[in-house]
């Protein structure tokens, strides 16, 4: 039975994570209905009814215009595991957004895990990756990744309910979406260290793209902030375990933003990203098609000593962040370069999107 005590602490306390634990572990067998499942006409209809009619479950909110490199991406303002924005979604998004688009058109497919926003798989479809799919696991966040789709134009190929914990999940997603076998894929994983267990069903579902007769590697890029430091040996291990070996690894800076309101904006205090780049154990030393488009960052490694004081800086500047309420155009700090002084950003809030039901 659910503790409801806990779960009212874990509430008021706000810590998502915790939260997110609590309700895996438990479950509410004894408040749930069964009811029979529709016909296929039914799923047909309404399988077409959902691609017809725009999504109106954030219609109410507002939206916030994000830069990412040289592009602007609009995403609903709303919080997605605890944060608008996570700082290795903006960190992968940055490096999107520097791949020349003649080669992201002939070379890039990109399928994005845990997505949230979806601001890598956006940022991929801006530049012209042939394929870009966001995925995430409740099918709330696949509406919300439809909404952000929308708001830039509908340019992903694709937003898919995908669990890896569900069997042949990424084998039956690609596939779904044209992707042949020798088709190498960028798979976009960021922020999922924090759950071990995902994090190892994770690199077992990439793994069966392995055994597929002729299959190329796909290029996995697992992005983390540097709070989820003491749960790389697992990532390793899970990587391992998948047939996955370590080809590359980064590191990346970027603020994200925790919350945006009609007066505050908050960046994310953990500002310090690591990449990893993961194929093939026995390719791990062979040049990948995808891992050449991409840009390798200029930011230098983390220094242990340093990071409580960035910490206290990121900290010290989300207090003093007081904005004008109109016309919801804020100025956000660019955290990527410390040693120089503080550079302006531009961030807008836009009022929300109308629905216009069709007809």
């Amino acid at each position: 039975m659910m503790d409801h005590a806990e779960l009212q602490k874990l509430l008021v306390s706000g810590d998502v994570d915790a939260l997110r634990r609590l309700l895996k572990r438990e479950s509410y067998e004894e408040a749930a209905t069964v009811a029979a499942p529709p016909s296929s006409n039914q799923l047909l209809l309404q399988s077409a009814d959902r691609l017809l009619q725009p999504s109106t479950l954030f219609a109410s909110r507002p939206s916030v215009r994000l830069p990412i490199g040289a592009f602007e991406v609009l995403i609903c303002n709303h919080r997605s595991m605890g944060k608008l924005l996570w700082p290795a979604g903006q960190a992968i998004a940055e490096m999107l957004s520097g791949v020349a688009p003649a080669a992201a058109a002939s070379s890039l497919a990109v399928l994005e895990i845990g997505a949230g926003a979806g601001v890598p798989a956006l940022i991929a479809a801006r530049v012209g990756a042939r394929v870009a799919i966001a995925t995430d696991f409740t099918e709330e966040s696949v509406e919300l990744l439809r909404y952000n789709d929308g708001l830039n134009g509908q340019r992903l190929t694709g937003c898919s309910r995908l669990d890896v914990g569900e069997p042949s999940c990424m084998l039956e997603c690609v596939r779904q979406h044209g992707l042949a076998e020798a088709d190498p894929v960028l798979i976009v994983a960021c922020e999922c260290s924090y759950d071990p267990t995902t994090v190892t069903k994770l690199f077992a579902s990439a793994g069966q793209l392995l055994l597929r007769p002729g299959a190329a590697s796909p290029l996995i890029c697992f992005a983390r902030s540097d709070v989820f430091a003491h749960l790389d040996e697992h990532t390793f291990a899970a990587a391992h375990a998948g047939g996955f070996a370590l080809c590359r690894r980064e590191h990346r800076r970027a603020a994200g933003v925790l919350d945006a309101t009609l007066s505050y904006l908050t960046p994310c205090a953990e500002d310090a990203v690591e990449c990893f780049f993961f194929v093939r154990e026995a390719d791990a030393a062979l040049p990948h098609p995808i891992l050449d488009l991409l840009p390798r960052s200029h930011a230098p490694q983390a220094d242990a000593a340093a990071a409580p004081a960035a910490a206290a800086t990121a900290s010290e500047l989300a207090s003093a962040w007081a904005l004008p309420a109109f016309p919801y155009t804020w100025a956000l700090p660019n955290l990527e370069h410390r040693a120089h002084p503080v550079e302006e950003r531009r961030l807008h809030l836009d009022p929300p999107t109308p629905v216009v039901p069709q007809e």
